[in-house]
């Protein structure tokens, strides 16, 4: 679920075939970077946006869409 400008918003898990795929990718990415100083992170994850006036955060969940 989201939870932005005060409402949440429910979404759908992902799929089988989406999280194989994701898996495969996330192995992949983490060995190129390997030696960068980006990091590869494996979703889902909540992202926390800050916004001017809102005392509150909105919070998405990160979900990578293939």
């Amino acid at each position: 679920m989201e939870f932005i400008n005060g409402e949440i918003y429910l979404l759908a898990s992902p799929n089988i075939n989406h999280q194989e795929i994701l898996g495969r990718l996330h192995l992949i990415f983490n060995e190129y970077f390997k030696a960068e100083k980006c990091r590869v992170f494996l979703a889902p994850f909540d992202v926390h946006f800050n916004k001017k006036d809102f005392k509150v955060p909105d919070v998405m969940q990160f979900i990578s869409s293939l």
